[in-house]
C-alpha cells in the first residue's frame, strides 16, 4: 500500500502511473491466487523466459498460436496449466526509496526470481523508455544521456542493485523461492529451462524442452515480432524502421561494454563493487587504461537480438 500511495501525486499526469496504481491495488489478491510467481526487475530477460514457458504449454495442450502466458489465461484454457503470475514487484523508475524490502506477502508461495547483470539491465531499461511505449511518449528519461541515467544517485543502477540485494536476501531465507540468472539461461537454455520447470513441479521431455528453446531462438522471435505473431501489443515494435525500438533487441551478455568508455566503466565498476551483494557474482569488466574511447554500437541487424522484458 505504501507504493500505491507514492503514485497518487502522479495519477493526473501519467498514464503509466495510473496503470501502476491499478496493478498495485490488485497485486495481493493475484499473489494469493497464483500457483507460481515469476519476478524480475524490468529488462532482465523475463519475456524471453515467458515465451519459452508459453511454447511448452502451447505444444503440449494444443493451444492457439499468438498467445503469451500470463496469470490465469492459460489455466482457463486448460485446467492442468498452472496460474502463473508475472510481476516486477517494484516501480522501476521510482528509485531506491520506492522499493519495498518486505517480501512477506510472498511467504509460502512458489517464486522464481530472475536476475541479470545490473549494468546490462540499466542499459536495456534506458533503450526501453527512450525508444518504446509510454516511456518514449512521456520522456521518462528526462532527457538524460545513458551514463547520467544509469548513475543518478538513488535511481538507475542504484535501484537495480538495491532491488536485487533485497530479493537475494528473501530467496536465502525461503525454501519456496528459486533464483535463475539470465546469463546462465543464455549459456545453457535447455538445462536451465528444465530446471525452472522442475521447480514449478512440471515434467517436460528433453524433446519438448529443446523444441521450445529452438522456437524461441532470438532470430525467430524477432521475425515473429515483425509479423505481429503475438496478440500482446507489448511484443510489437514501436517503430518498425528502428531495430532498437523492438522488444527483441540485442540481449547480449555484457553488452554494456559497447555503450560506455573506460572512465565510465570504472565508475560503474566502483558502484557495483561497493553496493551489490558479492553472492550475485557479477563484476564489471574494465579495460586497462587507454586513450581510446569506446563508441556505441550500430543499430542491431534484423536477425540478431534477444527478447527482454
Amino acid at each position: 500500500m505504501r507504493r500505491a500511495l507514492k503514485l497518487i501525486p502522479k495519477l493526473a499526469t501519467s498514464k503509466k502511473a495510473r496503470k501502476n496504481f491499478r496493478d498495485l491495488l490488485t497485486e495481493k489478491k493475484r499473489i494469493r491466487e497464483a500457483d507460481l510467481i515469476v519476478i524480475s526487475f524490468p529488462k532482465s530477460g523475463r519475456t524471453w523466459l515467458r515465451a519459452m514457458l508459453t511454447r511448452l504449454y502451447q505444444v503440449r495442450y494444443n493451444l492457439p498460436d499468438g498467445l503469451l502466458i500470463g496469470y490465469d489465461d492459460f489455466h482457463l484454457l486448460h485446467p492442468r496449466i498452472p496460474n502463473v503470475l508475472f510481476s516486477h514487484d517494484c516501480l522501476p523508475l521510482g528509485g531506491v526509496a520506492a522499493l519495498n524490502s518486505d517480501k512477506s506477502m510472498y511467504r509460502g508461495q512458489r517464486v522464481l526470481f530472475l536476475g541479470r547483470h545490473p549494468v546490462d539491465v540499466v542499459v536495456s531499461q534506458y533503450h526501453q523508455i527512450t525508444k518504446r511505449g509510454p516511456g518514449k511518449r512521456e520522456n521518462l528519461s528526462k532527457g538524460k544521456e545513458l551514463f547520467e541515467f544509469a548513475t543518478e544517485p538513488g535511481y538507475g543502477i542504484h535501484t537495480i542493485i538495491a532491488y536485487q540485494n533485497q530479493w537475494l536476501r528473501a530467496i536465502e531465507t525461503s525454501p519456496c523461492m528459486m533464483l535463475a540468472k539470465y546469463e546462465e539461461i543464455r549459456g545453457e537454455p535447455e538445462t536451465e529451462l528444465a530446471r525452472v520447470m522442475h521447480f514449478f513441479g512440471e515434467r517436460f521431455s528433453d524433446q519438448e524442452i529443446s523444441e521450445a528453446v529452438e522456437f524461441c531462438a532470438f532470430e525467430n522471435l524477432q521475425r515473429l515480432e515483425r509479423a505481429h505473431y503475438y496478440r500482446n501489443s507489448g511484443l510489437r515494435p514501436a517503430d518498425p524502421s528502428d531495430p532498437m525500438s523492438f522488444k527483441v533487441r540485442r540481449g547480449k551478455v555484457h553488452g554494456y561494454l559497447d555503450y560506455f568508455d573506460a572512465e565510465q566503466l570504472r565508475t560503474l565498476k566502483q558502484i557495483v563493487e561497493e553496493n551489490l551483494n558479492p553472492k550475485w557474482g557479477y563484476h564489471v569488466a574494465c579495460p586497462a587504461s587507454t586513450k581510446e574511447e569506446r563508441q556505441p554500437p550500430p543499430l542491431a541487424p534484423a536477425g540478431g537480438g534477444a527478447l527482454l522484458g
